[in-house]
């Protein structure tokens, strides 16, 4: 609304480096992702799970090939309670131009890669 309205909504007028600031404002793709589970793998007092990865300083925006890392721009899923949504549910969240190419994969894939990740992250293959 602000760009498309600056020039009605101020008066006098922006300066010049005002206005070239709301013209880069943006806003990206962000994602939620909602996994349930048959039961629950976490503690019951558990609230978030954050995933640290051991070369997470090598992570990148501008990652050569995203369809291989996507999946690393979930940083963590929160514990939805059982009274806002259903049974066992985790909550992740992606954003960015990871997120943009999730949404070009078919659910199961979506599923698969969540999967392994949360195999790699517990250590527990029966999840």
């Amino acid at each position: 609304y602000l760009k498309k309205h600056h020039s009605t909504l101020f008066s006098p007028a922006l300066p010049d480096q005002k206005l070239q600031s709301i013209q880069k404002i943006g806003f990206g793709t962000c994602d939620k992702i909602l996994v349930e589970f048959e039961s629950p793998w976490w503690d019951a007092d558990c609230e978030i799970i954050y995933l640290v990865w051991d070369d997470e300083e090598d992570i990148s925006d501008h990652v050569s090939d995203i369809s291989k890392t996507w999946i690393r721009k979930i940083s963590s899923f929160t514990v939805v309670t059982p009274s806002e949504r259903g049974n066992h549910v985790l909550c992740g969240w992606i954003s960015g131009h990871e997120a943009e190419h999730m949404e070009t994969l078919p659910e199961e894939e979506v599923r698969r890669c969540i999967t392994e990740l949360i195999h790699t992250f517990t250590g527990d293959p029966s999840i």
